[in-house]
């Protein structure tokens, strides 16, 4: 069963998907509203200045302990770092700031490999700051926007099915990736799905597909 936290930072995951496919709407409105747009920006570049001098030393400080815990590289102290972030007020308080949406990302799937198989990969072992956990996010998310938006789309495709099928990414980091990074996030899924059935990974197609219908839920 998942905890409160879990399913907290889920449900996160789950509105940036919400937020990618409503962004058009919201700046087409804005668009053909100037005056209010303006007004609307300069009052959220305030308040956003604002929340930062308030928060400036707290972030850091948080940020240093996620460095720290990540450079210390072993399975304790990344159980130590999912634990942090079983603070629901932490998270609502912090996963605004760029750097640590990232590390709310990389958390979710580590939170998630432990809890609903086991694997030989988990995403946040090897990665030894919050800088290569954002680069080690970022490459796949690229990978994903190429399929997605046809360039290199082979190359691409391959690349990302390598690492799946050898373990470099477990199941649940390959969901969650498509979910944060892929306009059709379905779509996108389904192609990868058939990718790796038509070339003949029948157990890694079958742990993908067990994998979604444990989190699509």
């Amino acid at each position: 069963m998942k905890s409160s936290a879990l399913l907290n930072i889920i449900s996160y995951i789950q509105l940036i998907s919400r937020v990618k496919i409503i962004i058009h709407e919201r700046e087409l409105t804005l668009f053909m509203n100037y005056e209010y747009d303006e007004q609307y920006v300069e009052q959220e570049l305030s308040k956003e200045s604002d929340w930062y001098v308030e928060h400036k030393e707290d972030v850091s400080s948080l940020r240093q302990s996620i460095n720290t815990l990540l450079s210390t590289n072993s399975i304790q102290s990344i159980y130590n770092l999912l634990v942090c972030f079983e603070d629901i007020n932490l998270v609502n308080t912090f996963r605004a700031v760029p750097d640590i949406a990232y590390c709310i990302i990389g958390i979710t799937i580590t939170m998630t490999e432990f809890n609903i198989q086991p694997t030989n990969s988990i995403f946040l072992l090897n990665v030894l700051s919050i800088e290569e956990l954002i680069n080690k996010i970022n490459k796949y998310k690229f990978l994903l926007l190429n399929i997605e938006f046809n360039n290199d789309k082979d190359k691409a495709m391959c690349n990302i099915t390598n690492d799946y099928v050898n373990n470099v990414i477990s199941p649940a980091a390959l969901y969650y990736l498509i979910q944060c990074s892929s306009v059709d996030s379905k779509h996108i899924f389904d192609e990868i799905c058939n990718y790796i059935h038509d070339n003949n990974y029948e157990d890694k197609y079958v742990q993908l597909l067990d994998t979604y219908n444990k989190l699509a839920k």
